[in-house]
């Protein structure tokens, strides 16, 4: 969404931030904290996981375009070690349904998985990862501000302020 923000295809995109973009205007919508997702069928060994443990198994996540994907990398980097097998997916059913199935650990907020987690079909793992929270974004191009795409973002900005106030109590 990007690339079609600055190629003039789109007017107003919702994504992950930060937009680290000049030519564009942005404005944060809510935030989520990022969880270690996995299985309960799935044996992880001891908790909490550590950075090696984690890097036993696949990590699902978001693409590599997006702010989680080079924070895990970078974390999880080791260079005594081959890399760390992270799958990036813009699809979150598919990054749920890969984790329902066992082939790794996701790392997503819990509120994505709410039902899972609820149901006991998936839980969330303690581990020694800490990344910042998965920020959500309103971005335009600078040179639409005089456009309707302003007074949409300032829009998404109300509509998910509840969300934000409710995630500063928790």
């Amino acid at each position: 969404m990007r690339e079609l923000l600055a190629r003039g295809d789109l007017d107003l995109a919702f994504l992950l931030g930060p937009v680290d973009d000049l030519t564009m205007a942005s404005c944060d919508l809510c935030a989520y904290p990022l969880a270690v997702i996995a299985s309960p069928d799935l044996a992880l060994g001891e908790e909490p996981l550590s950075i090696a443990g984690i890097r036993n198994f696949p990590i699902i996540t978001y693409p590599k375009a997006t702010a989680p994907y080079p924070r895990l990398r970078e974390t999880l980097d080791d260079p005594s070690l081959p890399p760390p097998r992270i799958f990036g997916n813009s699809s979150l059913t598919t990054i749920v349904q890969m984790t329902l199935d066992r082939i790794g650990l996701s790392l997503i907020p819990p509120i994505v998985v709410q039902k899972e987690l609820r149901e006991g079909r998936l839980r969330t793992i303690e581990t020694a990862l800490r990344l910042p929270d998965l920020v959500c974004m309103a971005a335009f191009p600078l040179t639409l501000s005089g456009s309707l795409a302003r007074p949409l973002a300032d829009f998404a900005q109300e509509v998910a302020a509840p969300t934000r106030l409710r995630r500063r109590r928790e």
